[in-house]
């Protein structure tokens, strides 16, 4: 059994529990902002993009739902030895960019939703700790810059503020 999983991606309406059930950490990339809370216990999206890089290639395993392997995401060397779940509503999404050990196609809430009495609940405590603090170690000037109050404003206060 895997010990360590990142979620990213997306999920909708119910599916948004997988998440808590399953004990993952996550990052909610693109339009899956805001489904669930940045302050999440799980959300790993207080590390933004460095958070994602630093988690990405310590998963054993990662489920990617509705969210496409780009150049940005370069699935093939970011974690080249995680096995990867992938769900998407396009077929042709499955193994693009890389080979998926599992492909789900269909609607990301649908099939999250048909998952989630299947999950069994761990505990990642440990590791999501060890993840923000690599991550942090990396981002430390921004995020003083997120809680310094300054005139004119810092633009990573202003996003800080908003989202």
């Amino acid at each position: 059994m895997p010990h360590r999983l990142l979620a990213y991606g997306y999920w909708l309406l119910g599916s948004s529990l997988l998440p808590s059930a399953a004990g993952i950490p996550f990052v909610l990339m693109n339009n899956g902002r805001g489904v669930l809370p940045d302050n999440h216990p799980l959300c790993i999206n207080d590390g933004g993009f460095t958070g994602l890089m630093t988690g990405l290639p310590q998963a054993d395993v990662v489920i990617a739902a509705g969210i496409r392997f780009n150049w940005v995401i370069q699935a093939t060397k970011m974690f080249p030895d995680a096995k990867v779940v992938r769900i998407d509503i396009a077929p042709e999404e499955i193994d693009r960019n890389r080979t998926s050990e599992v492909g789900l196609v269909g609607d990301c809430g649908y099939v999250l939703d048909r998952l989630l009495p299947l999950v069994e609940g761990r505990d990642h405590s440990a590791w999501i700790t060890r993840l923000r603090n690599a991550y942090k170690a990396f981002i430390t000037t921004e995020l003083e810059k997120r809680s310094t109050p300054s005139d004119p404003i810092h633009p990573v206060r202003l996003v800080a503020q908003i989202i």
